[in-house]
């Protein structure tokens, strides 16, 4: 447990020293095995920590191929000349000279003049006609007679005696007469005031209208007069026969140019220099060791007993 407890307290102490060495500037002295390190002002301690080896990158430069020589064959030089070289020679030559021909335009008879009959159909207009289809005649009509009526009397019981039966003495029978004038009633009567007659009355004919095609021409066989047909006919007429001319033509030339030596093929000397190739390696600047290095006395619990184990605060490698 006391192990444990002494492990974390270095692990504070050199985060807290850590941070003080970056704010302040760091006192160092070099470790002597079996020495110490000098009295530390009050309030610090010294602790033993190993600073890490630095190291440092070198350039060197080394040869890798020495300089060198060889002979190089120089090809010889060309140069170019001009020369006139005849590439046709003169001649004559045939040109096609072509007819020249003209055009010309005439009429050509196609239909000669003749007489055609032709057949003209009779000529027919509409004719619209009153026909009567129903004769005049009278119309008998019946007027019947004429009756009004009149008031009369008759007599519908004529003039009478009726005899009654009358108290008469015992074992006789009388009878009375009594007188009955005539009744009469009063009868409506119709009565004749004009006879009937029989009048004539005139009906006028029933007339229709029809439409008729009337005949004004008849058909006939016309004579026609018909001139004669010409159409326009373009041909070509020769004006000048197809020949032949001649035509001189020169000689051709061509400037042609040839490659000509100027100056002989030759050797000469090639240098080589020396190949140098720059090399990076990395070397030892100063090994590891282990230092006093000064810090403040609170990071240490008992700097006194740290010292004599050499360290309150592990270095590297420890």
């Amino acid at each position: 447990m006391r192990t444990i407890l002494r492990g974390i307290t270095f692990i504070f102490c050199f985060i807290l020293a850590s941070q003080l060495l970056i704010a302040e500037e760091v006192t160092e002295v070099p470790f002597t095995e079996g020495g110490q390190p000098p009295a530390a002002e009050d309030g610090y301690a010294w602790c033993l920590i190993t600073k890490p080896a630095t190291f440092k990158t070198v350039s060197k430069q080394v040869v890798v191929a020495p300089a060198a020589s060889y002979l190089e064959t120089v090809p010889p030089e060309y140069g170019t000349e001009t020369e006139k070289v005849q590439i046709a020679p003169a001649k004559k030559r045939a040109i096609y000279v072509p007819a020249e021909w003209k055009t010309e335009t005439f009429k050509q008879l196609v239909e000669d003049a003749h007489t055609e009959y032709k057949i003209v159909p009779p000529v027919y207009e509409w004719v619209d006609v009153s026909v009567e289809v129903a004769p005049a005649y009278n119309d008998a009509t019946y007027k019947a007679a004429q009756y009004e009526m009149k008031t009369t009397e008759i007599e519908v019981k004529p003039d009478r005696a009726i005899p009654h039966k009358a108290q008469c003495t015992k074992g006789n029978t009388c009878y009375s007469v009594c007188h009955c004038p005539a009744e009469k009633a009063k009868l409506m009567v119709e009565t004749l005031k004009e006879d009937g007659s029989v009048e004539s009355v005139p009906v006028a004919p029933v007339m229709d209208s029809i439409r008729y095609r009337k005949l004004i021409n008849d058909a006939h066989v016309e004579e026609v007069k018909v001139e004669a047909k010409y159409i326009d006919v373009t041909r070509k007429v020769l004006v000048t026969p197809a020949t032949y001319r001649f035509e001189d033509i020169d000689a051709k030339f061509t400037d042609v140019e040839k490659m000509v030596m100027t100056t002989p093929a030759s050797q000469k000397t090639v240098e080589i220099p020396e190949q140098i190739q720059t090399l990076v390696s990395t070397e030892l600047d100063q090994p590891a060791a282990r230092v006093w290095r000064k810090i403040p006395m609170k990071c240490c619990d008992k700097p006194v007993e740290l010292m004599k184990k050499y360290g309150c605060i592990p270095g590297a490698g420890e």
